[in-house]
């Protein structure tokens, strides 16, 4: 991206999105936590959603993110005095790069491009869906709507862009699954089951409270019984 003035110090920041202001969840949840953490560090940040350029109902669903775009490149020619920067969520951004590429000295400020990189893993996965017969809404309409339509707003939305950085949910999703996973495990640890954690500590408490140790006889019992279902397991064959 080309050094200006205008990016010194404190930086007035649009972060815009052809999706509803839906803060509890999606696209429009991620943009309000990247919009949060550059307000704590002293920057000033405006959001431009769908309902904000269009009024619900006045656009064909098919078409409100192209019709989104368009709006938006006006919107930031006409306010471009009041943005440092701006940074537009693939697919939208393609109208407004052109723009300021064709008017390189008209004072518009930088575009900074975010993609979630989605939608090339989901054309791969529909399509290995739709050769399998499971994906009957992944007919070649929609590829070729996919093909002349979509991928060429991300294609431009990229070219045009002075920067771009790219995030992935799956990493959140992996590491929110791993943690539910080891909540899960030391719960079930937890309980008063021979072999588990939670036996050992229920006799310790017990201990503790009748003031000398368990006998060893009983120990063993209670290991016993904590390894019969392996037991079990290891005698059943595995071919039934």
């Amino acid at each position: 991206m080309e050094p200006t003035s205008s990016l010194k110090g404190p930086l007035r920041i649009l972060m815009a999105s052809g999706v509803p202001k839906r803060r509890e969840g999606g696209v429009a949840a991620i943009i309000y936590n990247l919009g949060r953490e550059m307000e704590s560090r002293g920057h000033h940040v405006t959001y431009v959603f769908q309902e904000d350029l269009i009024p619900p109902g006045t656009v064909s669903g098919r078409f409100t993110e192209l019709t989104f775009s368009f709006r938006l490149a006006r919107y930031i020619v006409a306010n471009r005095e009041k943005f440092s920067i701006v940074n537009l969520h693939a697919p939208i951004g393609f109208p407004y790069g052109f723009r300021r590429r064709w008017h390189a000295a008209s004072g518009y400020p930088p575009y900074v491009m975010t993609l979630h990189g989605l939608e090339e893993r989901r054309v791969h996965v529909m399509s290995r869906e739709a050769k399998k017969g499971r994906a009957w809404n992944f007919s070649w309409k929609n590829r070729a709507w996919h093909r002349l339509y979509h991928q060429p707003r991300f294609r431009w939305s990229i070219k045009t862009a002075n920067g771009a950085h790219t995030y992935s949910r799956d990493v959140w999703t992996l590491l929110q699954l791993m943690s539910m996973i080891s909540i899960n495990l030391a719960i079930f640890n937890m309980l008063p089951i021979p072999i588990l954690d939670g036996a050992m500590i229920l006799t310790l408490l017990i201990e503790m409270v009748m003031g000398r140790d368990i006998s060893m006889n009983v120990k063993e019992a209670m290991l016993k019984v904590g390894d019969a279902p392996a037991d079990l397991g290891d005698a059943v064959p595995l071919n039934g």
